[in-house]
């Protein structure tokens, strides 16, 4: 089935924040330069995953290898900008605890060529509680308007992302196990909500906090 336009704009969209820290880089504090890591590393996954599936190969181990190396720089940047002990304990203690759970997962549980919908939505669930838990920071740190910082912006496309796309990682295999055409129109929710999302990024990494 051929890709919608909606899809290859959402494959674009990747290139906008790439682009932005290529640029800035050297202007970054650590945690947008993690963002800039995870700009690069997005988009040279996304190219990755598209021409495997172009070339008609299997792309989900390589999708579900990012599920954790994307928590894991989210994770770093919440970590590097958390400002009280409390919260970067807790933030490390994930940073632990997840993998662990992945890596676990992968030995014993994993089904191979096929989408690992269960650390996908865990690791959706741990991002969004991780962004409540920095956005609650930053609205009690009174140095700043919250808006003019970047890790704002990034736990507001986190939350974005994460919320909208929970139910379809949740009902991705079976689309795929009934229905193709379903399959592709749910993913229309996710590739605006990611479209939205590289936006938010690209506003984080012109945050000059």
């Amino acid at each position: 089935m051929p890709i919608p336009l909606l899809g290859y704009i959402h494959i674009a969209s990747y290139f906008i924040p790439a682009a932005v820290a290529l640029r800035r880089y050297n202007r970054f504090t650590t945690s947008m330069r993690i963002l800039a890591v995870l700009a690069f590393v997005s988009c040279t996954n996304i190219i990755i995953l598209f021409v495997m599936a172009r070339l008609k190969a299997n792309n989900q181990p390589l999708a579900n290898i990012f599920v954790l190396l994307e928590f894991l720089l989210v994770g770093l940047i919440y970590f590097h900008s958390a400002t009280s002990s409390r919260l970067r304990g807790f933030l490390l203690g994930c940073l632990f605890f997840f993998p662990f759970i992945w890596i676990v997962n992968r030995a014993f549980f994993d089904v191979p060529l096929q989408m690992n919908t269960e650390m996908a939505l865990l690791s959706r669930l741990f991002l969004i509680l991780m962004s409540i838990f920095i956005v609650a920071q930053e609205q009690r740190d009174l140095s700043g308007r919250m808006i003019d910082k970047s890790v704002f912006w990034v736990a507001t496309s986190v939350i974005l992302y994460s919320s909208g796309t929970f139910i379809v990682f949740g009902v991705g295999n079976l689309l795929l196990k009934t229905d193709v055409s379903q399959f592709v129109w749910a993913w229309h929710i996710n590739w605006s909500l990611i479209i939205i999302s590289n936006l938010l990024y690209t506003k984080a990494l012109f945050c000059r906090s």
